[in-house]
């Protein structure tokens, strides 16, 4: 399925669903960095703006829109309406929302892009916190070859992460200091 059929057939009230189809589609489409890491701006193949209008925000996604990125390659912009600096659930004053919509009609959008920097941010870090506790997509991580915290940290407590060889040779160096026990070091194996 390709992105634009992908973006009229997305479930708009469930945003962390519909980020994370997005963001897989892109990836397998161009594989570039993902959202809310610490690359480039210019390098995210997803952009969150927060929606500009005053409004009860009827879904959480207010639309997608693909558009051609800094360096021509396509980018997705993400409106959202349940978080941001200025719109329906802003954090500022409601006359910053004014401001910014009557600049928007005199096509003024140095406002706007402003906040902008910011609320995207905002929203693709809460997107990545959310990421962080679903164990099964840390696990689809891992399978695509990509780092998982969650794989790490279950590697590191089995000692899965080591290989045998270092905990053999901690064994043989401890084996001089007690001379009264023999002791052998065999290597089973699975028939």
């Amino acid at each position: 399925m390709n992105i634009t059929q992908l973006t009229k057939t997305l479930d708009h009230d469930d945003f962390y669903r519909a980020v994370y189809s997005l963001q897989r589609a892109m990836l397998d489409k161009h594989d570039e960095c993902e959202v809310g890491t610490d690359t480039l701006p210019a390098n995210e193949r997803i952009r969150f703006k927060a929606a500009q209008n005053l409004g009860f925000p009827g879904a959480a996604i207010e639309g997608v829109k693909e558009v051609e990125g800094i360096h021509g390659q396509p980018r997705l912009d993400i409106s959202v309406n349940f978080m941001g600096l200025t719109g329906p659930s802003g954090v500022l004053p409601r006359h910053y929302t004014e401001l910014v919509m009557q600049r928007g009609r005199i096509k003024d959008t140095a406002m706007r892009e402003f906040f902008d920097l910011f609320n995207h941010r905002l929203i693709a870090l809460r997107y990545r916190a959310w990421e962080k506790y679903q164990y099964p997509l840390q696990h689809e991580r891992y399978l695509r070859g990509r780092p998982s915290n969650i794989d790490t940290v279950l590697q590191s407590l089995t000692g899965a992460r080591q290989p045998l060889d270092v905990y053999l040779g901690g064994f043989r160096q401890s084996c001089p200091q007690y001379p009264k026990f023999a002791s052998s070091i065999g290597m089973p194996q699975w028939l």
